[in-house]
This record gives C-alpha cells, structure tokens and sequence, in this order.
C-alpha cells in the first residue's frame, strides 16, 4: 500500500509528470504507432480540417455533426507549426492538439482540486484514479475529449474565481467561448455563474453576461450553418441522419435501456455502468443537501449544472439505446472529483478498482488501436 501511495505521490506531483506517463502508456499500447489514435470520429474531423464543412453524402449531409472547436484548433495548430507548408500531417496535428491541451486539462484539473481540497495527498489519489478511468485515454486520441475538458474545466475554475474575488473574468470569458464552440453539451455548464451570483447575491446582471458570451461559441456555429446551409439546425438534421440521434422523452423516462446491460462486455456497457454509478453519485450529493437546506454552498449549484449535463447526454444518446457514454462522462467526473472519497487508505477497494480500471484502459486502448470500437 505504501509504495502504492509513494507512486500516487511522484505521478501527481506535478500534473505534466501523470500526463507524461499516461501519455506514455497510451503510446505504449498502440506499439508507438501514434497515427493509430486517428480512429472512428477522427476521419470526420481529419476532413474538417482539410475541407471544412460540407454536404456530400447522397442524402445531402456531410461533416456537419462536429462543432468546430476541435477542427479549428488543430488546423490553427498546423497552419502555425506548418509556416504556411504541409509538412506537418492532420493527423498529426489532430493529435498534438490533444495532446497540448490535455496537459492543459491536467494543470487545470489539480487548480479544481486545490480549490475544494488542501489535502494534496488525497488530490494526488483523486488525479491518479481518474487517469486510470477506463476511457481516459481519449484524451491522447485525435478526439475533442481533452479540449472540451480543458475548457469545461478552466470555465468552471475560473467562473468561481471571478465570483469570489472579481477577477479571472477575461479567462471566465475565454473559456466559456471555446467550452460551447467545442461541443453542444457546453451548453449546460454556462448556467454556472448564474447560480454561483444568486447564491453569493451579487453580479446577477453580469453573470448572465457571462453565459451569454459563452453560449455565443454555439450560437456562432448555428449561425453559419444557417448561411452556408441555410438551416441553422443543420447540426441537429446531420446528427439524426448519419447517426440516428435524436432526442426521445418516451425512452428517457423510465431509462430502461440505460439498464439493458446485455453482454458482450464492451467498452459501451462499462460506459452505462458508469453512468448510473453517476447518476446515483448526484441523487445521493443533491438528497442530502436537500435534506440538509444547504442551498446556497457551491456543490449545489455544481450539481445543477452537472446534472444538467448527466440528462442531456442520456437524450442525446437514446437512438442508440446509450452506446459510447463513457468518454462523454469525462468532464463530469472530473468537477466532482472534490466530493469524491476516493482515500484507499480508507477505503481499500479503491485499490482494486484502480488496478481493474488500468486493465480496462489497457484493453481499450488496444481494441482502439486496431480499429476497433469501444466507446
């Protein structure tokens, strides 16, 4: 146990040493191919990239499914690494995009933890076992996963900042942007503030500025596809057409899907696992400030707003009876890490799930790498 804790100690003593080695593990498992990270929705944004958004599939929708955040970044990032030449592939610059900003993430995410948490031994435990959650790794992938939580993550750090020592606004500003520019699900974390200045009573009017500046990112979005498409909800048509998504009130309610934990045992069926583990996580959290009249402490408004984004991604994904929840939970994980009791000298089964999460990892980060779907 020791001398799981003293590796727990050096792997998070610095977030760019656990990226490293994370990193590291990734790269291991694909047999140093870096390029085989370039899988599934990476083609649709190696497209983006070198194309834009387009309408050529037979039924007339193309690549409109993605937000541009991801794309744009990485194209930025080539076109700056690249001096104007094409040296530097897209995939490759997919993947140093996500790279960058998962070491971002990791920087970000221990600034979280130092904000709820002085234990730094008990943050240290919190950031080594998320980086051993099964479908961490998508942060190394040519994937949004580690830019949408980089920016879900630095919106929320800095959106408390600002509320509690007006300061951090221009950042507050900056994120929030890039959070809804990255991925429709941003939506749901912009309220944050909102909550943050009823509760503290102050900044009411410019706290909505601030949601409103960071729903732009979006709103842009649906903007241009309304003169390039001319429909601003070509996003949504792209979606229930290529993918069959769509929101489904009668199969959300009850979620009997969400149960249907049929074998194999895939990467998607440990995703739904989670995700009523989580789920639970917040009934359990937001019951007992209920119960307690604690309404205006910062987890309560937290768990509104990841709540909030627990139920959109059961909607957004019950066309395909909750297939690929995994990843997607990342960023809500990772704002309740604080309020987590993940100390295995407490509690040794936290031991044991770490070591099963790493194996999991392992085997997903295989299966990935040869093409394989997971989640």
């Amino acid at each position: 146990m020791k001398s799981i804790t003293r590796l727990a100690k050096w792997c998070s003593s610095r977030p760019s040493h656990l990226a490293l080695i994370q990193a590291f593990l990734v790269l291991a498992c694909t047999g140093f191919q870096p390029l085989r990270l370039s899988y599934w929705d990476s083609g649709w944004y190696r497209g983006l990239v070198n194309v834009g958004y387009s309408s050529s599939f037979p039924d007339g929708h193309g690549n409109v499914g993605f937000f541009p955040g991801y794309p744009v970044a990485a194209y930025l990032l080539k076109t700056a690494l690249g001096f104007g030449k094409t040296w530097l592939s897209t995939d490759a610059a997919l993947l140093l995009t996500a790279l960058a900003f998962a070491f971002l993430m990791w920087r970000l995410l221990t600034s979280w933890l130092e904000l709820w948490n002085p234990s730094q031994e008990q943050n240290r435990t919190r950031l080594v076992l998320f980086a051993l959650y099964p479908f961490s790794f998508f942060f190394y992938a040519a994937y949004s996963e580690s830019l949408f939580a980089a920016t879900v993550i630095g919106f929320m750090l800095f959106s408390e900042r600002w509320i509690r020592k007006d300061r951090s606004l221009a950042l507050t500003l900056l994120f929030g942007f890039g959070m809804c520019f990255t991925r429709l699900l941003g939506f749901a974390f912009i309220l944050y503030p909102v909550f943050r200045a009823l509760q503290v009573r102050k900044k009411r009017l410019s706290s909505l500025g601030v949601a409103a500046f960071s729903a732009l990112g979006g709103v842009l979005f649906f903007v241009y596809c309304q003169i390039k498409f001319s429909a601003w909800n070509f996003y949504f048509i792209s979606e229930r057409t290529i993918w069959g998504t769509y929101f489904d009130w009668h199969k959300l309610i009850p979620p009997t899907q969400l149960f249907h934990l049929t074998p194999p045992f895939k990467g998607d069926i440990v995703g739904r696992v989670v995700t009523i583990a989580f789920g639970f996580f917040l009934t359990r959290k937001l019951f007992l400030l209920l119960r307690t009249r604690r309404f205006e402490t910062p987890i309560f408004a937290l768990i509104l707003v990841s709540g909030m984004y627990w139920g959109a991604n059961l909607l957004g994904r019950t066309s395909w009876d909750y297939i690929g929840m995994g990843r997607y939970l990342l960023p809500g994980l990772a704002l309740m890490l604080p309020w987590m009791d993940l100390d295995w000298k407490k509690h040794r089964a936290w031991l044991v799930i770490a070591l099963f999460f790493l194996a999991l990892q392992i085997g997903y980060i295989i299966t990935f790498a040869h093409r394989g779907w997971v989640a």
